[in-house]
């Protein structure tokens, strides 16, 4: 395959051997192909996205304490994503109004972190990991300097070494989990994403689409965690939104 052919000589094999009846390489380039093409391979849809923030000090990481619980409609149309605020913390009252600022906002995960890992121009390096069943792991690392993962402190960008693990079928290559964490942040800034995928019925077509996530971020003395929930996946209808019931305001 053209596109990871700059990508499959930085396969590192660790102890774990990979299958006997199918090379590393050869898995490794099945589930690059499916994450390069993920996007253009969906059709246009429709769901929901409830995230809950929480966020704790770096000196007493365990206690997490309640940002805001937003709801969105999630569009994805022409193979992009496209973000609408229906409520928070239970409100549809000026919705915006009422997101608590300074903590992190997620978006992108609908095949972002797949690209950004296996497109050429990040030449990650790769390391069998483990077979568990019919799905196959992988470990990468890619260095600053290929990243595209970064963080924004006002108008300052700081790009950001990252790795983690790919989970996929060994057959097809659809990727069923996908987890990224920055290196070598020196403890002041940092990011983590997880993805998990699953099988969901859109029309009369099955599609391998986010289920959950979790990210955190941290910034200085704050880290902020975002779990992320999708659901009511349906095709897309610019005619019509999602509804919600409406919840009376305290």
């Amino acid at each position: 395959m053209r596109l990871l052919a700059g990508l499959l000589p930085l396969l590192a094999l660790s102890q774990h051997a990979p299958p006997s009846d199918q090379s590393a390489p050869a898995i490794l380039e099945r589930i690059g192909r499916t994450a390069i093409s993920y996007t253009e391979q969906l059709q246009d849809f429709t769901c929901r996205q409830t995230t809950v923030r929480t966020a704790a000090k770096t000196s007493s990481p365990g206690k997490w304490k309640p940002v805001d619980t937003q709801e969105n409609e999630l569009n994805f149309v022409g193979h992009k994503e496209h973000y609408r605020l229906l409520k928070v913390n239970g409100s549809a009252d000026h919705p915006e109004t009422r997101v608590s600022k300074n903590y992190t906002r997620t978006s992108g995960e609908f095949g972002s972190l797949m690209r950004s890992v296996f497109r050429p121009e990040s030449r990650a390096k790769f390391e069998w990991r483990s077979r568990d069943g019919n799905v196959c792991a992988f470990n990468y690392e890619i260095l600053v300097a290929n990243s595209t993962m970064a963080m924004t402190n006002g108008k300052k960008r700081i790009p950001l070494a990252f790795g983690g693990t790919v989970y996929a079928n060994c057959e097809t290559g659809k990727i069923t989990r996908i987890n990224a964490v920055s290196r070598d942040t020196a403890g002041e800034e940092g990011l983590s994403a997880d993805v998990y995928y699953g099988p969901t019925k859109i029309g009369d077509r099955e599609f391998f689409l986010p289920t959950r996530a979790e990210n955190t971020s941290r910034h200085g003395s704050t880290i902020t965690k975002a779990e992320i929930k999708f659901s009511n996946y349906r095709k897309y209808d610019a005619s019509t939104t999602l509804k919600f019931d409406e919840v009376d305001p305290k």
